[in-house]
């Protein structure tokens, strides 16, 4: 989300800013679009990882 409703981060993408619930539906269509076979739509994410100790 913070990189998609950021104006800066967009400002050379192909779209404008996006709210979090418009992020929310395309999160949700890639998760429903990987179970699909044969698959032909892949998203990547980029995720912080948690220090646990």
């Amino acid at each position: 989300m913070a990189t998609y409703g950021d104006p800066e981060a967009t400002r050379h993408l192909s779209f404008e800013p996006r709210t979090r619930d418009q992020v929310q539906a395309i999160t949700d269509r890639s998760i429903a679009s990987a179970k699909d076979t044969p698959r032909t739509e892949y998203c990547l994410a980029i995720t912080r990882s948690v220090n646990t100790g």
